[in-house]
C-alpha cells in the first residue's frame, strides 16, 4: 500500500499476550483503526507470540528487505527495547514514544536512540502523571484503554453468590509484581474465614507452602472474566522497589464492578477515589482493616462497585477515544 504521509505505524515486540505494553499497543491500534481504517499498521522488531501473530496482521521489521514502516507516525509502545538503524530508512514524520515501565534509564537510552536514527522529535506519552513525575520527561499522560469487548464482558451485572468471602488478585508471575509482606497478609486474612485467590504468584511461591485458603493457579490459567466474577474484592499491590506505573488490572477489576483496595503508590491511584470508587493504603495493617470492613458490609462493597464500574467506563468511553485519535491525527 502506498504511504501517503498520514500512516501510522504500532511498535512493540509483542512477545507476552498478557503483557501491559503489548495490550496498550493492541488497543491502541483498534482505537486509531476503528478512526482511520488502514492507516494503522501493526509492526515489531522481534518474533511475536503465535497467539498474537494469529489474531493481528503483525509485520516484522526485516531492514534488509526493505520491509519496515515508512514515513507518517512511528507509535513506539515501551522503551525497554532497541530499535536499530533501520530507522533511518523510515524516514518518519512524527515519533511517539509511549511510556510504562518505569525505567527512566531506558527511556534515556530510547529517546536517544529514536533523535539519533529517527531524525524527528521525540514526543514522549506516559501512562500516568505519576510516572511521569519520577521520569521528570515532559509529555502528555495517556492512561491505557480497555478493549471494548473486554469492558463489556467485564461490566456485567455482579451475581450475589452464597459462601465465603472471597479476596484476590491476578499479575505475571514476577518479582516485582509482589510485595515482600503480601504472604503474611494473605495469610492474616484466610485466618478470617477469607478464601483468597491468586492467579499469578511470586515466582518463589508453591501451593503446598501456601496456608490453607489461599489457592493458588499460574497467570492465564483461567480467562480473566470469570477469574473477577468469582471475587468479592481485589487486593493489589506491587514490591516497594517497583510502584505499578499504571495497572491495567486494576481497572479491569474495576469495570467488572469489584471494590479495589490498592497500595497507593500505583498509578491507578489517579483514578481511585478512597472510599467512593475503592480504597488506597499506605501498609498492610491498613489493607487488612479495609478487606475486612469490606467482608463484614455487603451494601459498602455493592455501592462502591457501582461507583469503580462507573469510572472504568468513562476511562474508556468512545469521547476518551476519540480524543486519543485526534492526538495521533488519526481521525483526518
Amino acid at each position: 500500500m502506498r504511504d501517503d504521509g498520514r500512516q501510522i505505524h504500532v511498535i512493540n515486540p509483542f512477545r507476552n499476550p498478557l503483557g501491559g505494553s503489548e495490550l496498550w499497543a493492541l488497543e491502541l491500534y483498534r482505537t486509531l483503526r476503528a478512526r482511520a481504517g488502514r492507516r494503522v499498521e501493526l509492526w515489531t522488531v522481534a518474533s511475536p507470540a503465535p497467539a498474537l501473530r494469529d489474531r493481528y496482521p503483525i509485520r516484522r521489521i526485516v531492514r534488509w528487505r526493505g520491509q519496515l514502516p515508512r514515513a507518517g507516525t512511528l507509535c513506539v509502545v515501551g522503551a525497554y527495547f532497541r530499535l536499530g538503524r533501520w530507522l533511518r530508512a523510515a524516514r518518519p514524520r512524527r515519533i511517539v514514544l509511549h511510556y510504562n515501565t518505569n525505567e527512566p534509564a531506558r527511556l534515556a537510552a530510547r529517546r536517544a536512540e529514536l533523535a539519533r536514527w529517527g531524525g524527528a522529535d521525540v514526543e514522549v506519552v506516559h501512562c500516568s502523571e505519576r510516572l511521569r513525575a519520577r521520569a521528570g520527561v515532559s509529555g502528555v499522560v495517556e492512561l491505557p484503554i480497555l478493549e471494548c469487548g473486554t469492558l463489556d464482558r467485564l461490566a456485567l451485572p455482579r451475581r450475589a453468590r452464597a459462601g465465603s468471602f472471597v479476596v484476590g488478585r491476578h499479575s505475571r508471575e514476577a518479582r516485582g509484581k509482589h510485595h515482600a509482606e503480601d504472604l503474611d497478609l494473605y495469610r492474616r486474612l484466610a485466618a478470617r474465614g477469607c478464601v483468597v485467590r491468586l492467579m499469578g504468584g511470586h515466582p518463589s511461591w508453591r501451593p503446598e507452602g501456601l496456608a490453607t485458603g489461599i489457592e493458588l493457579a499460574p497467570t492465564g490459567s483461567v480467562e480473566v472474566e470469570p477469574f473477577l466474577a468469582g471475587l468479592d474484592c481485589f487486593l493489589y499491590r506491587t514490591a516497594s522497589w517497583w510502584p505499578e506505573p499504571f495497572g491495567r488490572v486494576v481497572v479491569e477489576a474495576m469495570a467488572a464492578g469489584l471494590p479495589v483496595v490498592c497500595h497507593a503508590s500505583g498509578g491507578y491511584a489517579e483514578v481511585i477515589r478512597h472510599g467512593e470508587n475503592g480504597f488506597l493504603f499506605e501498609t498492610g495493617d491498613e489493607a487488612y482493616g479495609i478487606v475486612l470492613r469490606l467482608k463484614d458490609d455487603p451494601a459498602l462493597r455493592e455501592a462502591v462497585g457501582a461507583a469503580a464500574r462507573a469510572t472504568a467506563r468513562a476511562l474508556c468511553s468512545e469521547a476518551r477515544k476519540d480524543e486519543v485519535a485526534r492526538f495521533y491525527g488519526a481521525d483526518a
